[in-house]
């Protein structure tokens, strides 16, 4: 966790998280330029589970 409160992601870290959604604290996933924000989604102190997962081009482009 940062000193600016993210939790950062990467390939040596976990691959699920668990969280409770907060309006409060603008529960959000950033990713290059683009958030998610999941305290739009989601109603407050909703439990989330994230996970993960790595797929080929060639999965992602052929749906299989």
């Amino acid at each position: 966790m940062t000193k600016d409160g993210f939790v950062k992601h990467d390939k040596r870290s976990v691959s699920r998280y668990y969280l409770n959604v907060s309006d409060n604290v603008e529960t959000k996933i950033v990713q290059d330029d683009e958030e998610i924000l999941l305290y739009e989604l989601y109603e407050p102190y909703t439990a989330v589970e994230i996970t993960i997962e790595y797929i080929s081009l060639i999965k992602q482009l052929t749906g299989g």
